[in-house]
């Protein structure tokens, strides 16, 4: 667990460093200066939070290397956060070739300082036992610091700090349960990414694995995982959804960070497990958002409004290879207004995003 605490913290500072880098450029004078003069507070918040966005989608599921210097248009994670910063780019009066080179220019930047960050934390560390304070806060919330870098401390629901408490078959739980917080909201700036779905509400029935989840999301007893690398030291973790072989008699579920390359790419892994000759008898229920124009035009049609002309009229991949599987049993649309999704981490429901219950089915 030291090892893995030494290298959190290696992320932690260098991504400290580049979100600094990065967003002081970005919402610099030429940035939110126009022809109207100087944008209002609420419009630079925007732009820092769509710059922080972008930087947590750069390093999305980036579990060996998270600093990889390469910055590839063709890439599943990068591809999405490119097209954001192209419109940002053009929002804000800029070029887009000169945005890329700065991002650029700053990744291999913090992957040349990575040993040397490295090193730093050992040093701090070196000879030193790692304790983890639990403190107890009003309104069932617990408190988690170190002794080694104070600034780095999470306030959580009890009930998640207990669900984590059981879930992990660490040495040093309490070490481990810190780790797991630092991956998942701090490099990874989780957000949405630990809602979940609804099930008792939608009458939806058992099934075996998740092939989407976090320790903090998962409400079953087995799932798939962004990280692996600290995920196995919870109960029932089966490692990278896209390294997972399906098994025969299985029924999955299947609600995966709602970036459309992710999505595609996941669809892509499922079909083809179901193209299996060793596979038989399984089931998959699927969730991702609705984005299909034609879809989101009924739904408004539905409220008596009119849908807006600045939804894209594109092709929707994942759904498209779903909705012509030979494997799709039904299809459901929820309107936003009327489908909840759980926040594991504020512990509440909340409404996100207009959604599709797909279902797919392999016979025997």
């Amino acid at each position: 667990m030291q090892e893995l605490f030494i290298l959190e913290c290696t992320r932690y500072f260098i991504m400290k460093k580049i979100r600094s880098k990065i967003s002081n450029y970005f919402i610099s004078w030429k940035y939110w200066k126009t022809k109207k003069g100087k944008r209002n507070q609420y419009e630079i918040y925007k732009i820092n939070k769509d710059i922080d966005d972008l930087i947590c989608n750069l390093l999305f599921f980036r579990t060996t290397d998270p600093f990889f210097p390469i910055i590839d248009e063709s890439d599943i994670w990068i591809g999405p956060c490119l097209n954001k910063l192209k419109y940002m780019s053009e929002l804000y009066d800029n070029t887009f070739e000169e945005e890329i080179k700065f991002i650029r220019e700053t990744f291999f930047e913090a992957h040349g300082e990575f040993d040397k960050y490295r090193g730093i934390c050992i040093r701090d560390i070196q000879n030193r036992e790692i304790n983890i304070y639990l403190k107890n806060l009003d309104n069932n919330k617990v408190s988690l610091k170190n002794n080694i870098y104070w600034d780095i401390s999470f306030i959580l629901d009890g009930k998640i700090y207990d669900k984590l408490f059981r879930s992990s078959i660490a040495e040093n739980k309490k070490l481990h349960i810190f780790i797991t917080m630092m991956r998942y909201e701090l490099l990874l700036n989780s957000k949405n990414h630990q809602l979940g779905i609804n099930y008792d509400r939608y009458k939806i029935k058992f099934f075996d694995i998740e092939l989407f989840a976090s320790p903090i999301n998962r409400t079953l007893p087995e799932f798939c995982s962004a990280y692996p690398d600290i995920d196995k030291y919870h109960k029932g973790n089966l490692g990278s959804m896209f390294e997972f072989s399906f098994q025969s008699g299985k029924k999955y579920t299947m609600n995966p960070p709602y970036i459309e390359y992710l999505m595609t790419r996941a669809v892509k892994h499922l079909l083809s497990e179901f193209d299996r000759n060793d596979v038989s008898d399984v089931e998959v229920f699927i969730t991702i958002p609705i984005w299909d124009r034609k879809i989101l035009k009924e739904l408004s049609s539905r409220k008596g409004e009119i849908l807006q002309e600045n939804v894209p009229d594109v092709p929707y991949i994942p759904y498209e290879l779903l909705k012509n599987s030979k494997y799709l049993v039904k299809i459901e649309t929820f309107d936003i207004n009327d489908y909840e999704y759980f926040d594991h981490n504020k512990q509440k429901k909340i409404s996100v995003a207009n959604t599709f219950h797909i279902v797919l089915k392999k016979e025997k």
